[in-house]
């Protein structure tokens, strides 16, 4: 940001450009962590827009639309979208601790209003409530959620939804980040946009069947690799455990 308060776009294309040509396959806008929490809603779209413009089709960006208002969260989805958002990131409504069927609902509504795939972001440290084992697996039954970002540090039901889902598993916690990457397709990796030409190194060798305790998750699947595929699956491909 400019001293003022306004956003410096310019320094924004640049660190996307940056890290497009350090090895980067993925870009996120307006995530948690950063400036959103504070920016307006039109400010958030432009930063879409100005990174979409600078990277183009070198890099797929995924832009985060989630609130603790259903319908506002749908307005933000479209928007994104049209500013050329290749995918989505919802977490969990925070403040107002919805039922886990909520959670449910909050998802599918947005899902059906963008039909853009979907990464959930479980992280009950900020938003005052996580996601269950049950829930997780209803959202699998969505067809645009294709995706969990994990900041609940759970590993043992992490490994259990990754053997019995589709969803494709991110770890979101830097201590999480070593055991989960040894099955998972990826990470968020916090130190990225400073060192990324190394955390890609690092988190791109694909983990052995030896070292990998999930079934068909032996070799990390590209951020781009999951976002470019994917018009949002229209059915569960295999059935749930229960």
């Amino acid at each position: 940001m400019h001293d003022d308060g306004s956003i410096d776009f310019d320094g924004l294309r640049r660190l996307a450009v940056h890290l497009a040509d350090n090895g980067h396959d993925g870009l996120l806008v307006n995530g948690t962590t950063g400036e959103s929490a504070t920016t307006t809603d039109d400010e958030d779209y432009d930063c879409v827009q100005a990174v979409v413009e600078a990277v183009g089709d070198r890099v797929s960006v995924m832009a985060g639309c989630g609130t603790n208002d259903t319908e506002h969260s749908m307005r933000a989805a479209r928007e994104m979208v049209a500013r050329g958002a290749d995918t989505l990131l919802v977490v969990t409504p925070y403040y107002n601790k919805p039922t886990q069927q909520g959670i449910v609902e909050h998802f599918r509504m947005i899902g059906e209003a963008a039909d853009r795939p979907i990464m959930a972001y479980d992280i009950p440290g900020r938003t005052g409530l996580a996601l269950t084992t049950d829930t997780i697996r209803s959202l699998d039954e969505i067809p645009q959620v294709r995706a969990i970002k994990d900041a609940k540090g759970d590993l043992f039901e992490a490994s259990r939804l990754m053997a019995e889902t589709d969803l494709l598993w991110f770890s979101g916690m830097t201590c999480s980040i070593s055991p989960i990457s040894r099955w998972a397709p990826s990470a968020w990796s916090p130190w990225s946009d400073t060192l990324p030409a190394t955390t890609t190194a690092r988190w791109s060798r694909p983990s052995t069947p030896a070292t990998c305790p999930v079934p068909g998750r032996s070799t990390p699947a590209s951020f781009r690799r999951w976002t470019r595929s994917c018009t949002p699956r229209r059915a569960p491909s295999r059935p749930r455990r229960r």
